[in-house]
């Protein structure tokens, strides 16, 4: 019978981690180049774990949501959800939708479009 100690269950979480850290920098890389470069490895690996816990607090657990919430953190700020000048960003994640963590995203995504096609 096999048995997996703690520390093994640990050290494939972190390895886990680390390969979608890795993942999320090089397409984080593509569509915010300036911004991730100026963090710096550490940076903005320290900015992926913000994002993973921020997303965390609203149910958003997936990898490809994880992806789209640091996405829209890295346009809109880091503490969008907080933000008073961005009410909707917080009334979307606060919001309960049928479709789950995955309609919020979705949801999020298609106001950003309309907030950036009003800024313009």
């Amino acid at each position: 019978m096999l048995t997996i100690r703690p520390e093994q269950v640990s050290a494939f979480t972190e390895a886990l981690l680390r390969d979608f850290e890795n993942r999320m920098i090089r397409h984080l890389l593509r569509l915010f180049p300036s911004q991730i470069r100026s963090f710096g490895d550490l940076g903005a690996r320290d900015t992926i774990k913000y994002g993973i816990r921020k997303a965390a607090r609203y149910g958003i657990v997936s990898e490809r949501d994880i992806c789209k919430y640091v996405e829209l953190m890295m346009e809109w700020g880091r503490d969008c959800d907080e933000d008073p000048e961005l009410p909707w960003i917080a009334g979307i994640l606060n919001d309960k939708y049928p479709q789950g963590p995955a309609g919020k995203i979705e949801c999020l995504f298609e106001r950003a479009e309309q907030e950036r096609a009003r800024r313009r």
